[in-house]
């Protein structure tokens, strides 16, 4: 069963009208706490007003035990409350386990556990379209590592490149942010997508400047040009890496499926660039352009279809334009691209 316990810190008014929020809806337990932390101290004195361990006498905490799929509505509903109390604040806690658990029909628990609340997954994938140091340092270790796998046509030291690179971050959360339409977040996830492909495709460049290397082995040739089967790696790599921080699982193994979608055509691109062979990297950029635009719109199709959306209705206006913005860039880039395939290939073109 998965369940979280909201805590609402505020003072006794706001409690009081969270506490009717929460007897409107479907919670599963409710109590609250109310007054000073502790009281006077040994010397019979009161505690200082600004001690840190003090909770004035008129604020206190209201918790409950609240079903996953339950939890979005319950929360846009109580930070409507709380926006009148500064110091009010909504805390969302994981339950590892409850006795007794609730008891729930096998359809109702699937749906539960399919809904994470918009909080929590912001929380969870912005963090990973923030431009860190450790982010273009994997970046740069994951390039230099991926480049010897495709000189070498090692499929296993590509893999190795493909475990440690960090691109499943900004590109899940550049689809979040499409999804909720959110600028700041668009921007920093595109600008840090951006700045790590950019930095790859420096280094595979400079690599195919500097070394004397062979550039026509297989691994190479695969992404010398667009394929279905790179266009559906990236879609399931898409939908797969949004479903898995929708359902609050763990992504490693999806980050490894996106890597393999972004990060080797983006390193034969600087290879081939570096030999002056400008035909052949136009070729590797265009898989790399379909497959990035094929993640994109797999990922944000999951994020909407898992009822990710903001809170308030400018909010949500915003966002719907964003996502068919979005939707209609990136579905223009695969059409294009398949369309050319298919002429390419079967239409004797």
């Amino acid at each position: 069963m998965a369940l979280r316990m909201l805590e609402i810190v505020g003072d006794t008014k706001t409690l009081a009208r969270c506490r009717n929020v929460l007897d409107q809806r479907r919670v599963t337990d409710v109590w609250q706490l109310n007054g000073a932390v502790h009281g006077p101290n040994e010397q019979g004195a009161a505690a200082l007003e600004d001690d840190d361990d003090i909770r004035p006498q008129d604020r206190g905490s209201l918790r409950a035990l609240v079903q996953q799929g339950d939890q979005q509505g319950i929360l846009d509903a109580l930070s409507a409350v709380i926006s009148s109390d500064p110091k009010a604040r909504i805390v969302l806690l994981p339950v590892d386990a409850t006795e007794p658990e609730p008891v729930v029909s096998e359809a109702e628990d699937f749906r539960q556990r399919i809904s994470t609340p918009r909080q929590v997954l912001y929380s969870t994938v912005a963090s990973g379209g923030k431009p860190t140091l450790s982010f273009y340092a994997y970046t740069v270790l994951a390039t230099l590592v991926a480049s010897v796998g495709l000189l070498t046509d090692s499929v296993a030291v590509i893999i190795g490149a493909m475990v440690i690179a960090p691109l499943l971050g900004p590109l899940l959360a550049l689809a979040l942010g499409a999804s909720l339409g959110d600028a700041p977040l668009i921007r920093q996830s595109a600008l840090t997508a951006v700045s790590g492909i950019a930095l790859a495709l420096a280094l595979s460049l400079l690599a195919g400047i500097v070394f004397p290397l062979d550039v026509e082995t297989r691994e190479i040739n695969a992404r010398l040009g667009v394929g279905l089967d790179g266009l559906l790696v990236a879609v399931a790599s898409g939908a797969a890496g949004a479903l898995a921080a929708s359902r609050g699982t763990p992504g490693a193994l999806v980050g490894v499926m996106v890597a393999v979608a972004i990060l080797p055509p983006t390193v034969v691109v600087g290879l081939m660039m570096g030999q002056g062979r400008m035909i052949d990297a136009w070729g590797a950029s265009q898989l790399l352009m379909l497959n990035i635009a094929g993640l994109h719109l797999a990922a944000q199709a999951v994020f909407i279809a898992n009822g990710i959306r903001p809170g308030s209705w400018w909010q949500k206006r915003g966002a719907d334009q964003s996502r068919v913005v979005s939707t209609l860039v990136s579905g223009a880039v695969v059409v294009v691209f398949v369309i050319v395939f298919f002429t390419r290939d079967f239409g004797g073109i």
